[in-house]
């Protein structure tokens, strides 16, 4: 599952929290992936499964059950869930809140990163989190007979069809039955393992944006972390607060490991991001997408000298912004406005700053 549970809203007024800067060009990399989002969640409607609504609230069967990312699909090698998962959703309040921090938070750094490097990322992101998904099941899924496994998928699998009014209990029961005796006289069950298949826990499979987004939300903390937010519609927060809030919520989560959320993809994609920061990486340049070889790579957005990256810093003075000179680095210029935009807002921008802007974004897709 994802943050479909996180209600919260960007307030239209803030103080300090810094405005972002979206380009006027329509065709980003955000606008992108929630095109994609919303037309795969169109067709999980049109090809789900009633019952499996009806009995969990969620969406399945149908082009979901060959999306989703389950720890048997990469045993099986079916690597392309690995991205495929991050693009269908639960239900409709699962894709709601998902998009919607995704479009308030990504279009204010898909303008730092560029369009390329913005999509590269949500990707990489996605798939760091399903990774770590995966990874922390490995324990039980090594410790555990494939067999027993197995036998939750048909018990699963027969409950739905008498759901479905395809066979009848008594049938449903026969074919259990005649499967517990194949797999005693193979020696693949033992008793004990038989008599706890129903209380044995099952490894969950996941789909959803949500590492990504969480991903998403870890790099806009880092650049505005104190952009205000409306937590639950109603309480104005700092994002470095909510961020650090998921975080906690996420932990408890992963800790109690009963909370029905894949919280440590939630946590994969907070690393992913920190990281992506921290170690100045750039998703385009691991793969050379749409790039011939020898063109120059994805702008890194260098940090103003002095300034480490810390969440909880004290929020700095106002300064007075000295237009830059024609003769300055671009990439420097561009630090100065977006630090100017962060304390000041974006209505605070002069005419020849928005023109560097402009000749910024036009730059940074060109070497995409």
């Amino acid at each position: 599952m994802g943050i479909h549970s996180r209600d919260y809203a960007r307030e239209d007024e803030f103080d300090g929290g810094g405005g972002g800067y979206m380009p006027a060009n329509a065709d980003s990399a955000i606008k992108l992936l929630l095109i994609i989002n919303v037309v795969v969640f169109v067709l999980q409607y049109m090809t789900w499964d009633a019952a499996y609504f009806d009995r969990t609230g969620q969406l399945g069967g149908g082009i979901t059950d060959w999306l989703n990312l389950h720890f048997n699909h990469l045993r099986s090698l079916q690597a392309w869930r690995l991205v495929t998962y991050g693009f269908c959703h639960a239900n409709v309040q699962h894709i709601f809140f998902n998009m919607l921090v995704l479009w308030m938070l990504g279009r204010l750094v898909e303008p730092i990163y560029g369009k390329h490097e913005s999509l590269c990322f949500f990707i990489a992101a996605v798939v760091v989190s399903g990774l770590c998904h995966i990874a922390v099941q490995l324990p039980m899924a090594l410790s555990t007979p494939s067999a027993v496994f197995e036998m939750q998928e048909l018990i699963e699998d027969t409950r739905e069809r008498v759901e479905r009014g395809e066979i009848d209990e008594s049938q449903g029961q026969q074919i259990l039955d005649e499967e517990v005796a194949r797999r005693v006289a193979n020696n693949e069950l033992t008793p004990a393992e038989i008599k706890g298949l129903a209380d044995h826990r099952r490894l969950a499979g996941v789909y959803g944006a949500s590492g990504g987004v969480m991903a998403v939300t870890m790099l806009a903390t880092i650049h505005f972390p104190r952009l205000k937010m409306l937590l639950f519609m109603v309480i104005p927060v700092e994002l470095r607060w909510v961020m650090v809030l998921y975080v906690v919520m996420d932990v408890c989560g992963f800790i109690s490991g009963n909370s029905g959320v894949a919280n440590a993809a939630h946590l994969g994609g907070v690393a992913f991001g920190l990281l992506y920061h921290q170690n100045g990486w750039r998703v385009s340049t691991w793969f050379n997408f749409g790039r011939s070889r020898g063109a120059p790579s994805a702008p890194r957005p260098s940090k103003p000298k002095g300034t480490g990256f810390n969440l909880f810093q004290r929020k700095p003075k106002l300064k007075i912004y000295d237009e830059p000179t024609p003769s300055a680095n671009l990439d420097t210029q561009v630090d100065q406005i977006l630090t100017k935009i962060h304390e000041q807002g974006e209505d605070s921008l002069t005419p020849d700053e928005r023109r560097i802007l402009d000749e910024a974004s036009r730059r940074y897709r060109d070497r995409e």
